[in-house]
């Protein structure tokens, strides 16, 4: 009996000893990220005027140094290519749970895709995953059911397939990130053939319930944060979307506004844009400029 306790001991001591020894080795993982954008936030070093938020059309649309040198507010981008509203609203928690709140808050929405369920936006798991070891992380994994609650107890728990090996990530040509957090592309999409087309069909049978939820909660903190909330409309190479901004306004609260990119012949030339979606470095100065011209009228 005795010997068997001692064994019971010493595996107890080995199972410590391997899981310390892993809570270790993902301490390591942020130092292999190239976005850090994420892991600012949970140090409370995003303390800025002006924040943008939103999907790839944020992130590319929108150049944050261009828009604080047009109006002087110190402004940073946290836009993650291919999220969503929810992702969006963790975010915005976060930030606002460890930094300085901004005064303002771009929110960009992609027409029709914003509201819909089944797209290519999702909640950015992967950008979570290198910052396991921090608890507020790990607790929003166990929620969101990507970890089980043993992990609030066990680094092994933590550890995912994808963080066996430690590998230094890279920029690729169309993710590289500025100093002010926005992602434009100098270059237009290979093998793009530019259409000028109406707009796509807004699938109001197909819209989740849960995203208009976290549309509506974001509206909620900034009406309680008292922070100046604007929902964007980038340019598309398409028509406006009329549909999709009746649908938004319809879920509109308090005082959030609506900006819509300017009709004019420059967002119906293509060689303003990346994609059918997306603009080019030079199409988006065009348009931080306007809403940089918007934000200084409006005060």
């Amino acid at each position: 009996m005795k010997r068997f306790l001692l064994r019971i001991l010493w595996l107890v001591i080995l199972v410590s000893s391997i899981d310390r020894l892993v809570g270790l080795y993902l301490k390591e993982f942020p130092r292999y990220e190239v976005d850090t954008r994420l892991e600012k936030i949970l140090k409370g070093q995003v303390n800025k005027e002006l924040i943008i938020m939103g999907s790839s059309r944020g992130a590319r649309d929108l150049i944050a140094s261009e828009i604080e040198r047009l109006t002087g507010y110190s402004s940073y981008n946290l836009s993650y290519p291919g999220s969503n509203l929810a992702f969006h609203e963790f975010i915005l928690k976060n930030l606002l749970s460890k930094n300085k709140k901004p005064k303002t808050l771009l929110l960009t929405l992609d027409s029709p895709e914003g509201f819909l369920a089944n797209t290519s936006l999702e909640f950015r798991f992967d950008r979570l995953y290198p910052l396991v070891s921090d608890e507020l992380v790990i607790k929003t994994l166990i929620e969101r059911k990507k970890k089980s609650p043993l992990a609030l107890y066990s680094n092994i728990a933590k550890l995912s397939k994808s963080q066996i090996i430690l590998k230094q990530k890279h920029f690729s040509a169309v993710d590289t990130i500025l100093a002010c957090g926005s992602m434009p592309i100098s270059f237009q999409k290979n093998g793009w053939k530019p259409q000028f087309d109406k707009p796509q069909k807004n699938k109001r049978s197909q819209i989740n319930p849960a995203l208009i939820k976290s549309f509506k909660e974001i509206q909620r903190i900034c009406r309680d944060e008292n922070i100046r909330l604007i929902v964007v409309f980038p340019p598309n190479y398409y028509a406006f979307d009329a549909a999709y901004e009746k649908l938004v306004r319809a879920n509109l609260m308090g005082k959030t506004e609506i900006y819509t990119y300017q009709a004019n012949g420059v967002y119906q030339d293509a060689k303003y844009y990346y994609d059918q979606s997306h603009l080019v470095t030079r199409g988006a100065l065009i348009f931080s400029k306007e809403v940089a011209d918007y934000l200084k009228a409006a005060n």
